[in-house]
């Protein structure tokens, strides 16, 4: 669940990310030569905004929390905070990060959670977690989990654009099938070629339809 803002960006952009590193310097600009305007340690946030290559060196964009832009190398090393869901059949939330801690609550399968941090303890990845219900504790770095990814109510209509546009094509469909289909065979046959044609088509346009919408949505609230 640990890795570098390179790997990271291949996923996703302005995203919340809490650094696992300490020292981590902030530059102006993408160029080690530039002006230094802030140090950033181990359980500071920032918004990963953005990837680039200057000089052979790979570049994060960020913006730090009060708001200040800059640029730290790509390479440092960060969790990024968002909602998740347990992947195996169980992991064990501990008080503090360690083994010898007590067992405060235990994740099943399928449940939800918010990873909220990191820290290393031992040489061991730990990271910091909150439960729906508010109990704040740590659990190892090697857990299973995936990312729940969320839609607002806004962004929940356009979804739906995919299951409609299948579903007008297919009405077409039965309507060409049953009402002309029964008189012409060479009808028949495009019908039910129109009808594979059409759903797909349908889910396809709407997927499209979706992505760019809430895409679209979400750079201007940002």
């Amino acid at each position: 669940m640990i890795h570098s803002f390179i790997y990271l960006y291949q996923t996703m952009e302005n995203a919340n990310f809490m650094l696992l590193e300490d020292k981590v310097p902030v530059y102006s600009t993408a160029d080690l030569a530039s002006e230094e305007i802030a140090k950033l340690n181990s359980g500071d946030e920032i918004i990963f905004d953005e990837k680039l290559k200057k000089n052979q060196v790979q570049w994060a964009s960020v913006v730090l929390s009060d708001g200040t832009k800059g640029y730290i190398r790509a390479d440092a090393k960060g969790i990024r905070i968002h909602l998740a869901a347990l992947k195996q059949s169980s992991a064990d939330v501990f008080e503090a990060p360690g083994m010898s801690a007590k067992v405060i609550k235990t994740y099943n399968q399928g449940e939800r959670f918010q990873i909220i941090g990191g820290v290393q303890q031992d040489n061991m990845m730990w990271v910091k977690t909150e439960s729906l219900s508010g109990v704040i504790g740590f659990i190892q770095g090697g857990v299973k989990v995936e990312e729940v990814v969320q839609t607002t109510p806004s962004e929940k209509w356009p979804v739906r654009g995919g299951y409609i546009g299948a579903c007008v094509g297919v009405a077409i469909v039965f309507y060409l099938s049953f009402f002309n289909g029964s008189e012409h065979s060479s009808t028949a046959g495009i019908a039910k070629i129109m009808f594979v044609v059409s759903f797909i088509a349908g889910f396809i346009i709407g997927y499209l339809f979706t992505g760019i919408l809430i895409k679209i949505k979400r750079s201007i609230v940002q």
